[in-house]
């Protein structure tokens, strides 16, 4: 699809089987359902995955649903355009690949989330990472973008998944206009971007955030783990699990607008909170970390450290 070429439907664009490919360099497609949309379909007897969609530019929106919809095994790449929906896109497999200029909007006034075996599951999040029941992997590589909603990205597990097949979410330079929410068991890494809202991580993955300001709070609200280093936070940090469900907090060569008085188990590294002239440190008599956690010695830290770590 390109030049000045315009496309609508109820779905403008179906996207299924091996071998289906979509490029997009310009033009418009619409549709009062998705704009774009695959097939999530993945048995033994059928697979409509193995497709990819490149998205180069134009303008995708959907009137009632998400602009993208990619329920299958594939591969979606956006290097710039304009994609808007009630979500922006929403993957529920496969591979999203985000750089350059794209513009990625919710228009939806709230964010709602509900399972969905069959469909899309998400209004409100420029991005919505929801594994479908197929529990197929899903990776996500954000380089750049803007991304606005109500929620910028939100990752669940709404289908309750076991996660045996990883979710794994990489932000980098990115624009997010609307919160960052965690609510599943991917693991998330964002670098030097700017987040104007809240980050909430109430799953059960990793959330790491290097560098960039955040406009809002970080609540840490289950048993996942964050950690803060080299970033402006400009609210409060807190970490808000309750016993046998709390995880893990660490702010590192950062500055916090606060951080919440009842959560003595943030451990804090050389940042500055408030109005503190100085930075603090409250590891104590640790000597080593790994992730959000200090340990007395370096033995310690290297018996509890997994692969990457």
């Amino acid at each position: 699809v390109g030049g000045t070429a315009k496309i609508s439907g109820s779905v403008g664009a179906f996207v299924a089987g091996k071998g289906a490919e979509l490029t997009v360099n310009n033009g418009e497609i619409s549709g009062d359902a998705f704009a774009i949309s695959g097939n999530g379909t993945k048995s033994a007897t059928s697979d409509q995955g193995n497709t990819v969609i490149n998205i180069y530019g134009g303008k995708i929106t959907s009137t009632n649903a998400a602009g993208i919809y990619h329920p299958q095994d594939g591969v979606l790449t956006v290097t710039d355009g304009e994609i808007t929906g009630t979500s922006g896109i929403e993957i529920r497999s496969g591979t999203l690949n985000i750089s350059g200029d794209a513009e990625i909007t919710a228009t939806a006034e709230e964010f709602v989330i509900d399972d969905n075996g069959s469909g899309s599951t998400t209004d409100g999040a420029a991005i919505a990472v929801a594994q479908h029941t197929t529990k197929q992997p899903i990776t996500v590589n954000i380089t750049g973008g803007t991304f606005t909603g109500v929620v910028a990205l939100n990752d669940s597990n709404i289908q309750n998944n076991d996660g045996s097949s990883p979710v794994t979410i990489e932000i980098e330079n990115g624009q997010l206009n609307g919160a960052l929410q965690s609510d599943g068991f991917a693991d998330i890494t964002v670098k030097d971007s700017e987040i104007s809202g809240n980050v909430t991580n109430s799953g059960t993955g990793d959330l790491e955030i290097t560098g960039g300001t955040i406009t809002g709070n970080v609540t840490n609200s289950s048993k996942g783990e964050t950690v803060i280093s080299n970033a402006e936070v400009v609210g409060t940090v807190s970490n808000t699990g309750e016993d046998g469900n709390k995880g893990s907090v660490a702010i590192i060569d950062s500055t916090v607008g606060a951080v919440s008085k009842e959560d003595a188990s943030i451990t804090i590294v050389n940042s500055t909170i408030g109005d503190d002239k100085e930075p603090t440190t409250n590891v104590g008599e640790n000597v080593a970390m790994v992730g959000a956690n200090v340990y007395p010695t370096l033995k310690a830290a290297i018996d509890a450290a997994n692969e990457g770590d």
